[in-house]
């Protein structure tokens, strides 16, 4: 079996990333997590990219410790760290969520070719999000007016 060794951008704000320096700690100091959890938890906060598997295990280790511990200055914080890690996983490659995730992760950092952007339009109208995806196709009909499928996926995306 081959690693994947895809990454995406870390979503956590440098303050998160600051909490998840303390939640180690913690989690050290009071027993709670494994060496490995912790570790995790380490690495989420120190690199600007994760591997994709690390999302899951990043956000399943902050839930694992919000649940454990009783120190309500960290604790009051997790929640929202655990939501914005869970939405911003990209999952497996070749799913449909995993995929939309991480086309919108380049669209949104300005990476996005104009072909990734028609394959998350295509992605999002499978997907039932089908205003998003009338976004994504009216820009891409602007900047090439001459590309039919294009105009294809506008007209389906119409009915």
């Amino acid at each position: 079996m081959t690693k994947d060794s895809r990454k995406a951008p870390n979503p956590l704000s440098e303050e998160q990333r600051e909490i998840l320096f303390a939640v180690a700690h913690s989690a050290k100091e009071y027993d709670l997590l494994t060496p490995w959890a912790r570790k995790v938890l380490y690495q989420a906060g120190r690199f600007d990219e994760w591997f994709l598997n690390r999302f899951s295990v990043v956000a399943d280790t902050l839930q694992e410790f919000h649940d454990q511990t009783d120190e309500d200055e960290l604790k009051g914080n997790l929640p929202c760290m655990v939501e914005r890690v869970r939405s911003a996983d990209p999952g497996p490659a070749g799913t449909t969520q995993g995929d939309i995730a991480r086309l919108k992760q380049l669209v949104e950092s300005d990476l996005a070719s104009g072909p990734d952007r028609l394959v998350l339009a295509e992605l999002l109208e499978r997907a039932g999000q089908v205003a998003e995806a009338q976004g994504i196709a009216t820009t891409l009909a602007e900047e090439f007016p001459e590309n039919r499928t294009v105009h294809l996926l506008i007209q389906r995306l119409k009915t």
